[in-house]
């Protein structure tokens, strides 16, 4: 049996490196002085500029309230009266002290005065003084006041005593109220308040063409000319618009 050499020795291997001499140790390097990199320096003490100063203005003018409590009618009391507490806390139930328009409604229907949403909301707007959706106590009982007095001039212009007041005596109620209108505006007018289509105006339409003509009365005479006409740009026409919604 022939021996057969390992493979490593079969291919000849390079020789190996000379041996290296010993490197002497490595001797420290001398201390160099050099010049530290200098940067410019924010100076501490800065110059105030001047800010423009804005003027104090109110950007979002409010539109008028319908109805002041004061043009309307004198209150009748500066408390609130017992009955009106009652009728205030049976609607509040969560004992918030405010009530919105769900609440104000219920109370109203609750004694009697039966009030579409539309017109609730508009009776509440009128003395939402913070322009939150939601009124006091105090306040809730000048939505009352308010109420009877309106309800004691319409009872007082329905002369055919039927609950409702036909063409002729809202045409008389307008010029007592110092609305002097033209026929054909009469007529839309009509038109518009007249929700039942009936030729006539019920008590909760009496409500509404009163706050309208409430509204319409202050935007104009916001704006009116020394010469009595009013001039809009679109703008103004906007605005004027959405405080009569």
């Amino acid at each position: 049996m022939t021996y057969a050499p390992p493979y490593s020795s079969w291919y000849p291997q390079p020789p190996l490196p000379p041996p290296q001499p010993l490197q002497p140790p490595l001797q420290p390097l001398p201390p160099q002085t050099q010049t530290p990199i200098l940067y410019p320096q924010i100076p501490t003490t800065t110059t105030t500029t001047p800010q423009p100063q804005i003027p104090t203005q109110t950007l979002y003018q409010q539109p008028p309230l319908p109805l002041q409590p004061s043009q309307q009618h004198p209150l009748t009391s500066t408390t609130v009266e017992p009955e009106t507490i009652r009728q205030f806390q049976a609607v509040d139930r969560l004992n918030r002290g405010k009530i919105g328009v769900p609440e104000l409604n219920t109370a109203l229907s609750a004694s009697g005065m039966r009030f579409s949403y539309a017109t609730t909301e508009r009776l509440l707007r009128m003395y939402d003084v913070d322009y939150d959706g939601e009124i006091f106590v105090n306040e809730f009982q000048m939505v009352l006041e308010y109420i009877r007095y309106m309800g004691a001039a319409f009872r007082r212009r329905d002369t055919s005593g039927d609950g409702r007041l036909s063409g002729d005596e809202v045409r008389v109620a307008l010029k007592e109220s110092g609305y002097h209108l033209n026929d054909s505006t009469f007529q839309v007018m009509m038109r518009k308040f007249d929700r039942s289509k009936r030729g006539s105006l019920g008590f909760d339409d009496y409500i509404e063409i009163s706050i309208f003509l409430s509204n319409v009365s202050n935007a104009f005479n916001e704006n009116v000319r020394t010469d009595g006409n009013v001039i809009f740009d679109f703008d103004k026409f906007i605005v004027v618009s959405v405080s009569l919604l």
